[in-house]
């Protein structure tokens, strides 16, 4: 069926894995549940793949014309699957025909399409979304069709319309950006970071939505920002942060100085009492490495330290001396950490 994949796109391109996202039966659920535990660095990808077809590409249930429905069909190219099911090629035709109106990829980049009705007489148009995403090590700025400008933190992802409608502008985010939202009083501006909704007319905020981590945060700039979770909802002002924790679905929200919070994007990066953990994952995420610790208990206690566009041997000689560690600094952008000899330890 679906082999290793390496991006959103070929998830989307499986009509086995979009049948299952929408119509899951047990032999398919068994299947992928099997794939997700072969391969947990794609749970991610899965996830904003599932997030898309749902709430983006399908949302809609309006019928093409037979000139847009025979074009943007010959346009999908369908990935082949060895199937052993008998007619699975009919059924592959029959699935790909009814999803080919939502779904077109097209090279260098992914652009979904659904349909809204434009017009007295009700005509339809296609509306395509951008996929814009970070490696590890890497922050960018998006401007959005409105005017809003984004800075995107390290390995996030942030999915939004090529257009806006008129009613409304939405986005999702996985990761961590700061928003300086157009202010626009007619069309709210929510983002989505999976069970939490921000949404704003005009403001600046930092939403920090990792998928492995326990809570999301919201940390409000300036203007009012409305956050809803599973069951709350809160309302933000300056220098006031909630908490969405994912644990139990709850929402909490703070007064507090979030300088701290949107530091990052000042290229400022911050330890807090931080353990060994949090010290290498900051690390590999800022930097864009793989750091090797095959000793886990090399760094003893917390640490904490504040580093302003330092090269990373800065950031690890601050740390080794504090901790007692040296590194190693590899070819393929690995860094290998070992505890600190006996003998360096009585030079120092």
């Amino acid at each position: 069926m679906a082999e290793p994949k390496d991006d959103i796109q070929d998830f989307l391109k499986d009509e086995y894995f979009v049948q299952w996202v929408l119509r899951s039966d047990e032999k398919s659920d068994i299947y992928w549940k099997q794939w997700m535990r072969r391969h947990p660095d794609k749970l991610k990808q899965i996830r904003l793949a599932r997030e898309m077809i749902t709430s983006l590409a399908y949302q809609q249930n309006h019928q093409l014309s037979t000139e847009m429905y025979e074009s943007m069909f010959d346009a999908i190219t369908v990935e082949q699957h060895n199937m052993h099911d008998s007619g699975t090629s009919a059924m592959r035709r029959r699935w790909w025909r009814r999803i080919a109106a939502c779904l077109l990829l097209m090279a260098g980049g992914l652009t979904v399409w659904h349909l809204r009705p434009t017009g007295p007489l009700g005509e339809k148009e296609a509306v395509s979304f951008v996929i814009k995403r970070t490696q590890k090590g890497e922050k960018r700025i998006v401007r959005l069709p409105d005017g809003t400008q984004i800075k995107l933190n390290a390995n996030s992802v942030l999915v939004y319309p090529e257009v806006f409608d008129d009613h409304r502008r939405q986005v999702q985010l996985e990761g961590e950006a700061l928003f300086a939202v157009a202010k626009d009083a007619d069309r709210p501006f929510t983002i989505i970071s999976g069970d939490v909704r921000t949404q704003v007319l005009g403001t600046t905020f930092n939403i920090r939505a990792y998928e492995g981590e326990s809570d999301v945060a919201v940390a409000v700039v300036s203007g009012k920002v409305k956050v809803q979770g599973n069951v709350d909802e809160v309302y933000l002002l300056p220098n006031e942060v909630s908490y969405y924790h994912k644990t139990d679905s709850s929402l909490t929200a703070t007064s507090q100085d979030i300088s701290d919070l949107i530091a990052w994007s000042k290229n400022i990066l911050i330890f807090d009492e931080d353990p060994a953990e949090e010290v290498w994952k900051k690390l590999e995420n800022w930097y864009g490495v793989d750091i090797i610790v095959p000793d886990m208990s090399v760094i003893k206690g917390n640490y904490s330290g504040r580093y302003y566009n330092e090269p990373l041997y800065r950031v690890l000689d601050g740390i080794s001396y504090a901790s007692e560690f040296v590194y190693e600094i590899q070819e393929n952008n690995k860094v290998l950490i070992k505890e600190m000899p006996m003998k360096q330890r009585q030079v120092r």
